[in-house]
């Protein structure tokens, strides 16, 4: 039997580590990619509830979650939900602007084509 030297050893056991190393990796990045998360989305526009006219610059706040916006001059907002969410779970929207009445319902992400109506003082 051929007795191995300590370079030889130090080789297999690199290499061993590389393979074992490269493994985990792998399986690692499969699952990620067999597994995307889902993304929830709230977003949509608000409006006047007279004349239908866009409301920028309004905020709106999520309740008892972190993520808000502010609307841009068109009265557009998207909102993604970081986190993740179960099933049907409503989110309580709220959205305010000055002169305006604060708007507060319970909405299911996702939702991308939501109409936010505000009533004048």
């Amino acid at each position: 039997m051929q007795k191995l030297d300590k370079t030889q050893i130090v080789v297999a056991l690199i290499s061993a580590t590389a393979v074992i190393t490269a493994a985990v990796i792998g399986a690692g990045w499969w699952r990620s990619v067999s597994a995307p998360r889902q993304q929830f989305v709230i977003a949509g526009v608000v409006v006047d509830q007279t004349s239908n006219a866009a409301i920028g610059q309004a905020r709106i706040s999520l309740s008892g979650r972190t993520e808000s916006y502010v609307t841009d001059d068109l009265g557009n907002f998207r909102i993604e939900l970081r986190g993740s969410l179960s099933g049907e779970q409503r989110i309580r929207i709220h959205v305010t602007k000055e002169g305006y009445r604060p708007y507060d319902e319970a909405v299911t992400p996702s939702v991308e084509n939501l109409v936010i109506p505000l009533k004048k003082l």
